[in-house]
């Protein structure tokens, strides 16, 4: 349990830092809507659902040498916004995650931002999920991925 939550705010202070690097960016990419599903990778998008008419603002990935054998060494991150409320986006990603075959492990909902960390294929693959209401009623999404 220590170990999940240990993850849990790693992962939340990690995200925290790319959405403050990344903000301010006016590209816009459209992203299709729930892809099929795959085999899983830190560049694999496609087990990710998206929901229609979301908007990839920015993206990065990054490979660091693992320290054990449980450590995710390949890591990927893509931050999107879209005019669908706060709220449908976090009923969206609860309900699609799993039909993705994404296990949640936690769940945080608070006035300002939800977000949620996933893992399939034994724990070998890992997403966190940050929803946040953005400038001009657009939600901000941002979507960590990692591999073993």
């Amino acid at each position: 349990m220590s170990k999940s939550i240990s993850v849990t705010f790693m992962l939340i202070l990690l995200l925290s830092c790319l959405l403050v690097t990344s903000c301010g960016s006016t590209k816009e990419t459209q992203i299709p809507s729930t892809p099929a599903t795959s085999s899983g990778g830190a560049n694999d998008w496609s087990d990710i659902p998206m929901m229609a008419g979301s908007s990839e603002i920015k993206k990065g990935n990054w490979s660091i040498p693992p320290v054990n054998e449980s450590d995710y060494s390949k890591m990927a991150w893509r931050y999107y916004d879209v005019y669908t409320p706060m709220s449908d986006m976090t009923k969206f990603y609860r309900a699609q995650m799993p039909s993705k075959d994404w296990s949640e492990i936690s769940w945080m909902d608070t006035p300002q931002m939800s977000w949620g960390l996933f893992s399939k294929n034994n724990e070998n693959d890992a997403a966190m999920v940050w929803i946040s209401t953005g400038e001009d009623g657009r939600t901000v999404i941002a979507v960590w991925r990692a591999a073993k």
